[in-house]
């Protein structure tokens, strides 16, 4: 009975160990730091900066799941956006890639990201996500053609 117990204890050491970092090519670091400024450009809450750092085809399509269908282009989040971010304002966030993937010109990205918002009240609201990010290079950069994500509360 003693000796039986010793596998459960190596599983549970093996569990908790923490995992060593995960390494990337510099293809997929490119990737990683893309939508790190997509995420930094949207908190400075200026259309042009996010678009700037973060450009989007404009025949785009792009589904919050929390949302019935897909919505259309770049710019339909930009009305979106203007409406929003007087009220939401984005104040940390924290991105941990799971995976980049390329499809010749197009790169997957799936990420999880946290971040925290301040109401107009002054309340503090954590969501996680989980996400898509579909990229097709273009010229010497990269433009977001399309994604998914859902959101839930932190």
């Amino acid at each position: 009975m003693r000796f039986a117990l010793i596998p459960a204890f190596i599983l549970a050491g093996a569990v908790s160990t923490p995992l060593g970092a995960q390494t990337w090519s510099p293809e997929q670091q490119e990737i990683i730091d893309f939508a790190e400024g997509c995420w930094t450009s949207w908190a400075t809450e200026d259309w042009a900066t996010y678009e700037s750092a973060c450009p989007g085809h404009p025949e785009g399509r792009y589904w919050d799941m929390n949302e019935s269908l897909p919505s259309y282009g770049h710019q339909s989040w930009k009305s979106w956006a203007e409406a929003m971010w007087p009220h939401l304002d984005a104040v940390h966030h924290e991105i941990r890639p799971i995976a980049v993937q390329f499809f010749g010109d197009v790169a997957l990205y799936y990420f999880f990201a946290t971040f925290s918002t301040v109401d107009t009240n002054g309340q503090v609201h954590a969501f996680m996500r989980r996400e898509l990010a579909v990229l097709q290079r273009q010229g010497e950069g990269w433009v977001v053609v399309g994604g998914s994500w859902m959101t839930f509360p932190g």
